[in-house]
């Protein structure tokens, strides 16, 4: 299976992209990507399918209906972002994690987050902007519970 994935991954982007706005709901041929399972499995990266979806000489329209993913949220969010330069940072949350999820690796998570928002978000390259990338890989989480300062006041 894992050597299976670049030749279902160039077969997408040379012969189904081009056509894929069209092709895609029509279940009597080979019209939609078929890589969930080259995706789910680690075999290839959202990262690489982004790279090669993107570098095609696709007409864009067909580029833009292969970007949908199974999750209307993160699509959405996706939308969000391109459409306004923002996202809302619960949204945003569950938008970075989605995208970890995706990736083979931490790192590559990483860097195609840090492209993403660079790229399509108004605050990108901000140090704020960082900081909201690195809360979807737990950083400022907390636990839970009474705060420290009212655990603080119940105890006198």
């Amino acid at each position: 299976m894992k050597a299976d994935s670049p030749k279902r991954l160039r077969h997408f982007v040379e012969n189904i992209l081009p056509r894929y706005d069209e092709l895609r709901s029509e279940p009597s041929v080979d019209g939609t990507t078929r890589l969930s399972s080259y995706l789910h499995f680690g075999f290839l990266s959202a990262h690489e399918v982004v790279v090669a979806v993107n570098g095609s000489d696709a007409p864009q329209s067909a580029k833009d209906s292969a970007a949908q993913s199974y999750d209307a949220l993160w699509d959405a969010t996706q939308r969000e972002l391109l459409r306004t330069g923002e996202i809302h940072n619960y949204a945003h949350m569950l938008w970075g994690k989605r995208v970890i999820d995706w990736c083979a690796t931490y790192e590559e998570a990483f860097e195609l987050l840090e492209h993403m928002n660079n790229k399509y978000a108004l605050d990108g390259r901000n140090p704020n902007s960082y900081a909201g990338i690195l809360w979807c890989f737990g950083k400022h989480d907390r636990a839970w519970g009474q705060s420290a300062r009212s655990s603080a006041s119940s105890a006198t």
